[in-house]
């Protein structure tokens, strides 16, 4: 068997192009496709920003009503100062919700130094638990900290899977081809 036969070579024909418009069909497709991932995926951040806001919420005023009566506050009692706790629910609470509203707000968007919010809350965060608890790792960490944390990742992983697919589909555009079938 001859590889490099010219018999063996498939010919190019006219059918194995795609008309414009059947490129345009197939690119709005995935154009279509996009959205409704992208839509899920903003909902679903969304949701969770909030029902995990929400919990910490509930966290943040017991603590400010009733301290030190629930489970990953009680560990504290004594080492750290409940003012100390307030501050790291709420920082909680409001990297939580910074989702939502960075994903409803087109305004908010705009600001890049917004971008910046998480990483300072981190900061604040890891500074502070070094200055009171120290370098000791405790389930109470996930529960302050970590969970924010792969909360953030996952929603700046989605955002930038977004805008690649967003890029994609706009290089597909621009490689269209003008062809119409006969």
């Amino acid at each position: 068997m001859n590889l490099g036969s010219s018999s063996s070579r498939r010919t190019i024909e006219e059918n194995d192009y795609f008309d414009t418009k059947e490129q345009e069909a197939i690119i709005e497709k995935f154009r279509e496709q996009n959205d409704q991932t992208k839509t899920l995926c903003k909902r679903f951040i969304v949701l969770g920003g909030v029902i995990f806001g929400g919990i910490k919420g509930y966290f943040l005023m017991n603590q400010i009503m009733h301290p030190w009566s629930i489970e990953p506050h009680k560990s504290y009692e004594g080492q750290i100062p409940s003012l100390i706790i307030i501050m790291w629910e709420f920082l909680s609470m409001t990297l939580y919700l910074y989702a939502p509203v960075y994903i409803i707000s087109k305004d908010f968007q705009k600001k890049r130094k917004v971008n910046l919010i998480p990483y300072i809350g981190t900061i604040f965060f890891t500074m502070t638990w070094i200055l009171f608890v120290g370098f000791k790792f405790n389930p109470e960490l996930i529960w302050f900290f970590l969970g924010n944390l792969a909360y953030h990742i996952v929603f700046k992983y989605a955002e930038y899977m977004s805008s690649d697919s967003e890029r994609q589909i706009r290089e597909l555009r621009a490689s269209m081809y003008k062809f119409n079938k006969p």
